[in-house]
């Protein structure tokens, strides 16, 4: 991690919190899309790999949003109606500016409809059972999404307890089930942890189809008006180097060495950190 925050303009992340965001990533993977555990490019549909992927950018800060893409590359983005929101014209177009300006209406509508769908592919035999739809929904898990950025809230591990010991309980009359079998109203922390990877897998989908696509495609639009296509980018990031694509000294030359020393550990290493963030779980 020394070699990521040595990098200058960066969001510092210790080694916590790079495992928290790990673990964010494997309980966003879809419940009902069961994991390989060998070397194969099926290892995901495109459309996960492309969420989690996104997943990770966010929870690093590294969005590529028109504040980051100004900072990283000044030489393309070289005009201030570049590097405005497209959307409002806010300035500058930051992570939670992305989600202020969204449509919060189709955010939580589509927050609503993928909880509605994950909770809908749970057996009826199943345990632990997460919060219904709508016991989830009184937590409004939508509206905190801005802050959050992808993130656990403080609050859901305790409400979400709360909500399990009340649910699905018949007043003035025993509950009857299977003997040695646990109550599916129980407020157990199987059951919360259970609901909390709903919670992460729908806020991510929602940030990522609600929120994201339809930024990038108006952003997409705005650089086109102003003649800011794909090959103007590439264009100008040849010009700012020169002819040659020589590559540019480090602003960082002095970076810590790795703590793996051997190049063969350090290839195994590097893709056992790929698996887990694509899969959701250690490579064999």
């Amino acid at each position: 991690m020394s070699q990521v925050n040595a990098v200058p303009d960066r969001p510092i992340q210790s080694p916590s919190t790079v495992a928290l965001i790990l673990q964010t990533l494997q309980w966003t993977a879809h419940p009902r899309r069961p994991t390989l555990r060998k070397k194969c490019w099926k290892i995901t549909n495109s459309r996960d790999a492309h969420m989690r992927a996104f997943a990770y950018k966010q929870l690093m800060g590294f969005l590529p949003t028109l504040e980051r893409q100004h900072a990283w590359y000044p030489h393309v983005y070289n005009h201030p109606s570049l590097i405005q929101c497209a959307k409002c014209g806010h300035t500058p177009e930051t992570q939670e500016h992305v989600y202020a300006c969204a449509d919060h209406a189709a955010a939580e509508s589509h927050f609503r409809g993928c909880y509605s769908t994950l909770y809908s592919t749970i057996q009826p035999d199943e345990e632990p059972v997460p919060l219904t739809p709508r016991d989830a929904f009184e937590l409004r898990p939508w509206a905190p999404l801005g802050g959050l950025q992808g993130r656990l809230h403080p609050y859901w591990e305790t409400a979400i307890s709360v909500l399990l010991q009340g649910r699905d309980r018949p007043r003035n009359r025993p509950r009857s089930r299977p003997r040695n079998r646990p109550c599916r109203g129980s407020g157990g922390r199987a059951a919360t942890t259970a609901t909390i990877k709903l919670l992460l897998r729908a806020s991510l989908e929602t940030w990522y189809v609600a929120v994201w696509l339809p930024r990038c495609k108006q952003t997409t639009e705005q650089e086109r008006g102003l003649g800011l296509h794909q090959g103007t980018k590439i264009k100008r990031m040849r010009a700012a180097r020169g002819r040659v694509a020589r590559t540019q000294p480090s602003p960082t030359p002095n970076l810590p060495r790795s703590f793996i020393h051997s190049a063969p550990d350090r290839l195994i290493a590097y893709s056992r950190f790929l698996f887990r963030l694509m899969c959701g779980t250690d490579g064999q």
